[in-house]
């Protein structure tokens, strides 16, 4: 097996990769194909939410992060598979997979069956934890061409990521209702139901959060609490996020 390997970046040099709009799916049998930048924007977004894990959450994964976040960027090549690999694909029952003789490609089953496009409709849109295990588990066989079977790595991604909803939960109740070097939230809902977060520190404005069309029997600090949906947990890891690095909690 070879051994992984790392990139030790620095912040700045690292979120300027991140920000990189060169895609790289659409070439060879893929041809563009959507699920090809799909897989690989999914694979991006959740390297991307996870570089905003706790350092505490961090530290319980069993692969290198920032290595893994460059590699994606700039290694990876996510394509259809060709005729025969499709065959092995659904002889494994894989909608994608790394072979080992290809090892910074994930081929994917193009298959225009209504079966596969379900398959994948359900597996792109998905934001079960456990479903992003298929994600962070071949993003990491073309990085480090683990063994198929090996989840020892991916897996601990599920271990970081229940403790970093614990400490969003704990941080966002913090800013609630202490004092975190003078940082606080506040709420403003508009007549249309718009409803923004600010993040305040000295009661200046540090960040602001739009939240569309809520319901006017819905309490966003309730929702934010309670992670009512993808997106407002979303919002919560950003809005701690950008909490720590203001030095709120410091």
């Amino acid at each position: 097996m070879r051994k992984m390997k790392l990139i030790r970046l620095g912040w700045p040099l690292l979120l300027s990769v991140l920000a990189l709009t060169t895609v790289l799916a659409g070439v060879g049998e893929g041809g563009g194909h959507d699920y090809e930048g799909r897989f690989k924007k999914k694979i991006e977004t959740i390297i991307e939410d996870s570089l905003k894990m706790s350092k505490k959450a961090r530290a319980t994964l069993k692969f290198d992060l920032n290595s893994l976040a460059a590699i994606t960027k700039l290694e990876m090549l996510v394509l259809c598979a060709d005729k025969t690999q499709i065959k092995t694909l659904q002889d494994l029952d894989k909608l994608a997979y790394v072979f080992a003789e290809n090892s910074r490609e994930i081929r994917l089953d193009c298959s225009k069956d209504r079966e596969t496009g379900k398959k994948w409709e359900k597996l792109l849109t998905s934001e079960d934890v456990y479903q992003h295990i298929i994600f962070i588990h071949e993003a990491l066989r073309v990085q480090n061409v683990l063994d198929d079977d090996n989840y020892v790595f991916s897996g601990s991604y599920i271990d970081a990521y229940h403790i970093d909803q614990q400490e969003l939960d704990r941080y966002y109740f913090r800013l609630l209702h202490t004092r975190n070097n003078d940082c606080t939230i506040h709420f403003s809902t508009s007549s249309t139901n718009n409803t923004v977060i600010f993040l305040k520190k000295n009661q200046r404005e540090l960040n602001s959060y739009l939240v569309k069309n809520l319901g006017a029997d819905q309490n966003i600090e309730q929702m934010l609490l309670n992670n009512a949906s993808d997106s407002v947990r979303r919002i919560k890891r950003n809005l701690v996020y950008n909490a720590r690095h203001k030095g709120c909690f410091d």
